[in-house]
């Protein structure tokens, strides 16, 4: 991918996320940052991991049936790990942040 199409898809995806981000900071302090924070983990664990996943693996199995190239299906794989994977690491980050953040004990 060439970094002037990765731009214009990160352009893309703050765009998308930009109205959320200026309600949250402008309507009222955490429960806010809380609200759009659950946005995102919704977001992340949802289906679209798995839907990426599943096209990443069957994408591949069917450019292995033109190319007959090895190394496509083994791509494919990586991908589908990682993005599947994915998700569910990402809800286990965010949940462990926020009960450490959250914690206003003392050490």
């Amino acid at each position: 991918m060439k970094k002037n199409s990765f731009m214009k898809i990160l352009a893309l995806v703050a765009i998308f996320l930009l109205p959320s981000i200026a309600s949250a900071s402008t309507s009222g302090g955490n429960a806010a940052f809380g609200a759009f924070a659950n946005e995102i983990i919704s977001w992340l664990t949802g289906n679209l991991g798995y839907v990426i996943a599943i096209f990443s693996f069957f994408g591949s199995l069917l450019i292995y049936a033109f190319t007959h190239k090895g190394g496509v299906i083994i791509i494919g794989v990586i991908i589908a790990i990682l993005v599947g994977g994915g998700t569910g690491i990402t809800r286990l980050f965010f949940t462990q942040g926020k009960t450490v953040f959250s914690s206003t004990g003392t050490f």
